[in-house]
C-alpha cells in the first residue's frame, strides 16, 4: 500500500529523499550527481509556502513531490517528482499527483505546472534543431519510455511549451501544465 504524507525535515529523511533523488535522475539528467547535491535540492524544498510529500510502502520512502507557488496562489511548479527506480511503473507517482493535486485545491490553485529537460534525447524534440519555429516541433511531440513527458500526459497534463537548447544544443526543456483539481 502506497501512503503519502508530508515530508518531515529531519535527517534521516532528508537523506532518503536525497539518495531517491540522486538514483531517480541518474540516467536522465545531470541535476543531481552525488548525495550532497541531492541533500541541498531537498534542503530548497523545506520553506512553509512549499508542498512536499513522500510516498511510502511498508514504511521505506519510495518517491518525492514538491510544489512552490509563483503566480501568486494560482499557478503552482511541480518540481521535482521522483520514484524510487525499483519502484517505478506501480503507481507510486500517480498517487504522489493526485494527492498534490488535491492539496493545491485546498490552496486555491488553478493550474499546476512542470517543466521537464530533455537532456538524454528521450523525446521527439531532443537532438534537434527547434529554431526558428519551436511551436511546429510541439505538434509531432512524442516521448520515449524514459522521458517523464508521456507520464505528465497520462496524469492529466497537456503540453504548452518548449524552451529549445535550454541544457545546451539540441537539449530542450519542455513544459506541461494540468488544471486544478
Amino acid at each position: 500500500m502506497i501512503i503519502i504524507r508530508s515530508i518531515q525535515h529531519n535527517r534521516a529523511e532528508i537523506d532518503a529523499v536525497a539518495a531517491i533523488l540522486v538514483a531517480g535522475f541518474a540516467d536522465r539528467s545531470s541535476a543531481w550527481p552525488t548525495l550532497k547535491d541531492g541533500i541541498e535540492e531537498v534542503m530548497t524544498h523545506s520553506t512553509d509556502i512549499q508542498i512536499s510529500l513522500v510516498a511510502t510502502i511498508n514504511d521505506s520512502i519510495v518517491g518525492w513531490i514538491s510544489a512552490t507557488p509563483q503566480y501568486q496562489q494560482y499557478g503552482w511548479e511541480l518540481h521535482p517528482l521522483v520514484v524510487a527506480p525499483a519502484h517505478q511503473y506501480q503507481g507510486v507517482g500517480k498517487a504522489l499527483v493526485a494527492e498534490l493535486c488535491t492539496r493545491l485545491a485546498s490552496h486555491s490553485a488553478t493550474v499546476l505546472y512542470a517543466w521537464s529537460d530533455d537532456e538524454s534525447m528521450s523525446t521527439s524534440l531532443g537532438g534537434r534543431n527547434l529554431l526558428p519555429n519551436p511551436l511546429d516541433h510541439l505538434n509531432h511531440f512524442k516521448p520515449s519510455s524514459r522521458h517523464a513527458g508521456g507520464f505528465y500526459l497520462k496524469q492529466g497534463f497537456v503540453l504548452c511549451g518548449v524552451l529549445p537548447d535550454a541544457n545546451g544544443t539540441g537539449k530542450p526543456d519542455i513544459l506541461f501544465a494540468r488544471p486544478i483539481p
